[in-house]
């Protein structure tokens, strides 16, 4: 069944090949005061607006032509002075601001701008037939010699002439789009997120972009307006534990940005938290010690080193927050008198991290369990 459809497919094209209008295969062609044009970039239709070659139709009218290569700018002197840059949506002329239907833009190394600036730049007449596709100019002089539009348009070539062999560049033409980096690579090393990637020798320099997240969006190193050249590998100390930044490399020549490379990515481990030697001390004056804290824990108390602990009733408690017989700690505890008050637990320093209580009115007070969690994450 495949196969048949197949053959009636090419059966159809065949016969019905004639039905395409050739049009749809030509380039529009242009005519400057009567005479045919040859470029070796036609004009386009983009968006709808007709898009020609600047420079070809410019000089064809007395203008000069020049590139600027670090601005990506036009500018023309004759007639009228214009300057345009690539990628926006106005121009000038005579120092006065034109806005673009579409931006002006390289195609072939060639600047196309939009049919209709034409005329406004220069003050020639500009006539775009859809029928014929034929784009017919006529410059300031001519058009004031002329006794009526129609006299001086020339009808359209029957079998349009076909265009001479394409020539080289000029000298001033734009660059070539260079190709994105290669070997890109990240890796976490000394607090920091190391960045390399092939070198190439061509390349004058790079621009590294950065995200938190993998879709975006991303921003350039430096300033947006002035971003930050590297010549190989960057080093981004603006890191912290626990995060994963993304990364893509550009490569510039000649002030032409490349496409992004691959996205690449690291991630910076998670500090291990500082192991702590706790003790227990009295809240007395001389913060008499009470016992290296353990793990050791029973009911609602944790022991120390002399395996005493604290309870709601038991006697022996350092930490009891009410005897049996009223709120004195130290009336039934094995350090009375010393452990009048809840006692504190410090490390090395002194620092107090909390006082030892079940006494939930205790503001700095820690529950023994909490105390056995705090003791537990750090390697008792």
């Amino acid at each position: 069944m495949m196969k048949k459809f197949l053959l009636w497919l090419v059966v159809f094209t065949v016969a019905f090949g004639f039905a395409l209008p050739a049009s749809a295969a030509q380039a529009p062609a242009v005519i400057i005061d009567g005479e045919r044009q040859y470029y070796d970039q036609p004009p386009v239709i983009d968006s709808g607006r007709t898009l020609v070659p600047l420079r070809g139709i410019f000089e064809e009218l007395g203008a000069q032509v020049y590139w600027d290569q670090a601005t990506q700018t036009v500018s023309a002197t004759g007639p009228a002075r214009v300057e345009l840059t690539i990628g926006e949506n106005r121009a000038f002329v005579n120092g006065d601001s034109v806005s673009l239907d579409v931006p002006a833009q390289i195609r072939q190394g060639r600047t196309l701008v939009p049919l209709r600036f034409v005329g406004e730049a220069l003050g020639a007449s500009v006539n775009w037939n859809g029928a014929t596709r034929v784009i017919t100019i006529k410059s300031p002089e001519i058009e004031k010699e002329a006794p009526s539009e129609e006299e001086d348009v020339p009808p359209p070539p029957a079998a349009p002439a076909p265009p001479p062999p394409p020539t080289a560049p000029e000298p001033d033409s734009e660059p070539e789009v260079p190709s994105p980096p290669t070997g890109a690579f990240a890796w976490y090393s000394d607090e920091a997120i190391y960045i390399s990637w092939d070198e190439n020798p061509e390349i004058d320099y790079y621009y590294v972009y950065y995200s938190d997240n993998q879709d975006g969006p991303y921003l350039v190193f430096g300033d947006e307006n002035d971003p930050q050249a590297f010549d190989y590998g960057v080093e981004d100390t603006d890191v912290y534990p626990g995060e994963t930044w993304y990364y893509k490399v550009t490569a510039v020549k000649n002030g032409v940005e490349s496409d992004f490379s691959n996205v690449i990515s690291a991630s910076v481990p998670q500090s291990e938290p500082e192991a702590l030697d706790l003790h227990i001390v009295a809240d007395d004056y001389d913060n008499t010690y009470l016992g290296l804290a353990t793990t050791y824990y029973h009911e609602d108390s944790i022991y120390n080193e002399n395996e005493f602990y604290g309870s709601s009733t038991g006697p022996f408690s350092i930490w009891n927050p009410y005897s049996k017989f009223g709120n004195d700690y130290g009336m039934y505890s094995a350090f009375s008198p010393i452990a009048k008050y809840p006692p504190m637990l410090v490390d090395d320093e002194g620092f107090i991290y909390a006082r030892i209580s079940i006494n939930p009115y205790i503001s700095d007070g820690i529950h023994p369990y909490d105390l056995y969690d705090l003791l537990d994450r750090n390697g008792y």
